[in-house]
């Protein structure tokens, strides 16, 4: 042996040289596979597995989702105008009292910073004086959807008066 040459413990020896390239030797002499290796070949995860995996994931999206529109509600909440704000009390008003303060109710809407709110009070206007009350109800359910988006303390009125008339409106306010 030449200097400094270390020779290999015996359980670690190669291959022997008697195999003929390309060929396997017996199985006795083949490495143990490694610990923590390849799971066995021919066991498909279970369809458990498979169901349970998509429905964690549709759950995920579905909180995500849910998460991002509480976000959105609260960020739409804080940056309303308080002329905003205050044509979405002006409008409770109106629904609470049956209509008897309109024409407060249309100068707030007419004040409002809120592109949608200002657009429907047009359409509030011509419906009041063609006496159309099915455009009205329309224009005015189109408000109060857009105010249950800007103003908690409107969706907390709206929701009183619809629980204390029961009838009165169904998810849609209407006179």
């Amino acid at each position: 042996m030449p200097p400094g040459y270390i020779p290999e413990p015996p359980s670690q020896t190669p291959f022997p040289s008697d195999v003929p390239p390309g060929m396997l030797p017996p199985s006795g002499d083949m490495p143990p596979p490694p610990p923590g290796g390849f799971p066995p070949m021919g066991t498909p995860p279970s369809r458990r597995s498979k169901i349970g995996k998509r429905i964690a994931l549709v759950l995920v999206v579905l909180l995500v989702l849910g998460v991002i529109g509480a976000v959105l509600q609260a960020l739409r909440e804080a940056t309303a105008s308080p002329k905003d704000k205050a044509a979405c009390t002006a409008t409770a008003s109106l629904i609470e009292t049956n209509g008897q303060n309109f024409t407060d109710a249309m100068r707030a809407w007419g004040a409002a910073d809120d592109e949608k709110i200002r657009v429907e009070i047009q359409k509030v206007q011509a419906a009041a004086f063609a006496r159309d009350t099915q455009a009205l109800a329309a224009a005015l359910n189109r408000v109060v959807e857009r105010c249950g988006r800007i103003s908690k303390d409107f969706r907390t009125r709206f929701n009183n008066y619809c629980k204390s008339h029961e009838g009165a409106c169904k998810r849609n306010f209407s006179f």
